[in-house]
């Protein structure tokens, strides 16, 4: 068997292993435990060789007996334990145990017989464990990376991601729109004044494709208009997705299809991207700078004294995007710049000086002086206090013992009275909302004051603030926290009369459904869709990176996104850390190969 065929084999394995196990035992989808029970099952495959292989019927009837009896067996309580209703989706769930412990038999059987507890035999028709049976040993066997290569690897990617998202649009058409894209337009359209709470960069560009797009209709359609900014947001991310997976395979040095193919598929395939593609969104075009500043970055590394000019150039321009998209993206460029310019000692370290304060600047001069000429305020000192307010909440909620002092202090600032009916462990808007329906100034014109009172609940009560952070962003650091990605559709109501227009529906529709749903019913694929499994990657990448002595900035910068994330998050959401996902063939195959 060749190893292609070998690598599906024990994949196929231990993910219907793991599924029909997790349908058994009620274990999550987005557990920890199924992934620990895949890499076991997949490690045990690795171990047998021509796993894939029909050897003697009556030794393969093993297995299909066994399944069959067990699957019979656990069939009411397997079935009434999951809560399925609809026919259907029972019959599904049968047909996956059967099969998964049919595999899952099979595998535990050849691996007594055949594997580590029996003899290894070499030789034509067997397939050992080595390197060359998973994804590094398809990688060493690719060829060298070359730039003809590279290109076409491009031109591949962003096609194929295009043409992917190309359902989305015309079933979103013209795009996804919630409250947040609603308050951008009703910027835009001058309902409301400019604000940086949604980054004013983001705003405006949506403002200058609206009025091309005003322009180019006949009747001045507000629905066509805005149409025009997805389709640009939709190209430019797949330009991104082309660029990550040329860079990734040039730090590589790999030229494989394969390759490629695996990257498409988690670009072009899985539906949050496409979703977000066509979203109104400032996470999706932040993600995409984010790309690209990565790109540069890695440019940067793998060049060193090589890099030119317009390298810099290119670093600086997006480090200035990459601030301004997202208010919390600024302190965490601010730390890591220092990073890149220790990095840099040992190039050009005046290039990236000289880049680092002239992005720096040019971002609070935009921030300060040019947003107080045009009157343009930004987020409220409230909004950057999710964690704290929902800590203090905590305590409150808890009915903790609070000193009469402390209490005065907080008097000051909310009335208390619904605050047990607001206070939601999981989202921080509503007791943002009491705090501004209150006195929010109280805070701001005291800040020493109540930083102090903040400390001092947290020092008497840590068991709640512990608990207040967790409930509040534990998501980006731990998989099982259930919520829904990609699940936004269509236009909210609005009072500028932009209305949901799909041009296909049909078929697209139910595709689009079960490939979002599958998210909580598939193991593997249901972790795809939680932020917490790249937090993961992320640094475990840190860790290798570190004890290899390779470059970590890339791994810096996106833990330095996630921090801001831990630090200030309103609620766990995969847009926010979608920079982080989007980024991961860089950080983690990428730079490790420098």
């Amino acid at each position: 068997m060749n190893g292609a065929r070998f690598r599906i084999s024990v994949f196929l394995s231990a993910l219907f292993g793991c599924w029909a196990l997790m349908l058994t035992f009620g274990i999550a989808v987005r557990s920890p435990l199924t992934v620990v029970l895949f890499a076991c099952l997949y490690m045990m495959g690795l171990s047998i060789p021509a796993l894939g292989e029909i050897k003697g019927f009556f030794r393969e009837m093993i297995p299909v007996v066994v399944s069959t009896v067990i699957t019979f067996l656990l069939r009411g309580a397997i079935i009434n334990g999951q809560g399925f209703h609809n026919g259907y989706f029972r019959l599904l769930s049968l047909m996956i145990i059967l099969v998964g412990y049919w595999l899952l038999v099979r595998l535990i059987t050849k691996f007594i017989m055949e594997g580590q507890f029996g003899k290894r035999k070499t030789g034509e028709g067997c397939m050992l464990a080595t390197p060359e049976n998973s994804f590094s040993g398809l990688v060493r066997a690719s060829k060298p990376y070359d730039e003809k290569f590279g290109k076409r690897a491009f031109v591949i990617t962003a096609a194929f991601c295009l043409l992917f998202y190309l359902p989305y649009f015309l079933y979103e058409f013209p795009g996804v729109m919630t409250a947040d894209s609603l308050d951008q337009f009703d910027q835009i359209t001058y309902f409301t004044p400019m604000s940086n709470h949604h980054p004013v960069v983001h705003t405006l560009l949506i403002g200058f494709f609206y009025r091309i797009g005003l322009h180019l209709t006949k009747f001045h359609d507000k629905t066509i208009a805005i149409s025009l900014y997805t389709a640009f947001q939709m190209i430019f991310m797949s330009l991104c997705c082309g660029a990550v997976v040329k860079e990734t395979l040039r730090l590589m040095n790999r030229k494989s299809y394969r390759i490629v193919a695996a990257f498409i598929f988690f670009y072009a395939f899985m539906p949050f991207n496409g979703v977000y593609a066509v979203t109104i969104w400032k996470d999706v075009p932040f993600a995409g700078v984010s790309m690209l500043l990565c790109v540069v970055i890695a440019e940067l590394l793998r060049k060193g004294e090589d890099s030119s000019i317009l390298d810099f150039a290119a670093f600086t321009v997006l480090g200035i995007l990459f601030c301004l998209m997202r208010s919390n993206a600024l302190y965490a460029f601010l730390v890591f710049a220092l990073f890149f310019l220790l990095r840099m000692m040992k190039g050009k370290f005046t290039h990236a000086l000289i880049s680092v304060i002239v992005c720096i600047l040019v971002v609070f001069i935009i921030r300060i002086p040019v947003f107080g000429a045009f009157n343009i305020k930004g987020a409220d000192f409230t909004e950057s206090l999710s964690v704290p307010l929902q800590q203090v909440a905590r305590v409150l909620v808890n009915e903790r013992q609070i000193d009469a002092e402390d209490m005065e202090l907080i008097d000051k600032v909310i009335d208390r009275t619904y605050i047990r009916e607001l206070y939601a462990p999981w989202f921080a808007d509503n007791i943002k909302e009491l705090v501004r329906a209150g006195n929010p100034h109280a805070i701001e014109n005291n800040k020493t004051e109540y930083f102090g009172l903040w400390l001092r609940l947290g020092l008497k009560y840590p068991g709640d603030y512990i608990d207040a952070w967790f409930d509040l962003t534990g998501g980006y650091i731990y998989t099982n926290v259930n919520y829904m990605v990609a699940e936004a559709d269509g236009i909210m109501r609005n009072k500028h009369g932009l209305t949901w227009s799909p041009i296909i529906g049909g078929k697209f529709i139910k595709v689009k459904e079960i490939l979002i749903k599958l998210q909580d019913f598939m193991p593997i694929y249901g972790m795809l869709f939680t932020a917490a499994i790249y937090t993961w990657a992320l640094a475990a990448s840190f860790i290798y990176a570190v004890r290899r002595r390779k470059p970590v900035l890339l791994q810096t910068l996106m833990l330095l996104l996630v921090a801001t994330l831990l630090i200030a998050a309103p609620v766990v959401d995969f847009r926010y850390a979608y920079a982080i996902v989007m980024t991961w063939p860089l950080w983690l195959l990428g730079t490790n190969k420098l």
